[in-house]
């Protein structure tokens, strides 16, 4: 009886490890369906393989196309706003009338104007106060 208890107690650890690895493993097999030979899985793995790189390819085709779409969804907006954009320059243009000077002949009229009138005031602020003489000495 007193072997009996040291030798009792050793062999309850051995029989926990065996109740959690059969409890474990039938929660694997119903993951994974049937048990698999160490064998297959590498072809298992080639061919999950093969199908992933097949679904890549087809969203990478999925996606060209989609960004093709929207390019061309895209560039036709922009065309249209172009063509909606000279029209309202056209009419706006037309709207505007003959010009009378281009830019450049306002500009040199502009300089003229106040070359004279810088004159005029010159002229008329020196005859105003001091003589030509009182300049002269």
């Amino acid at each position: 009886m007193r072997l009996l208890a040291p030798l009792f107690a050793l062999l309850l650890p051995c029989l926990a490890v065996q109740a959690e690895e059969s409890v474990s493993l039938p929660l694997l097999q119903t993951s994974s369906g049937t048990p698999q030979p160490s064998t297959t899985p590498n072809v298992e793995l080639q061919q999950q393989l093969k199908l992933m790189q097949a679904e890549r390819d087809q969203l990478q085709a999925q996606l060209q196309e989609q960004n093709q779409l929207q390019e061309s969804a895209q560039v036709s907006r922009l065309r249209q706003e172009n063509q909606r954009l000279k029209l309202q320059l056209k009419a706006a243009l037309a709207g505007q009338g003959p010009r009378w000077l281009s830019e450049q002949q306002t500009w040199f009229a502009l300089g003229g104007a106040l070359t004279l009138i810088a004159l005029i005031i010159g002229r008329l602020s020196a005859g105003l106060g001091k003589s030509r003489k009182h300049w002269l000495n």
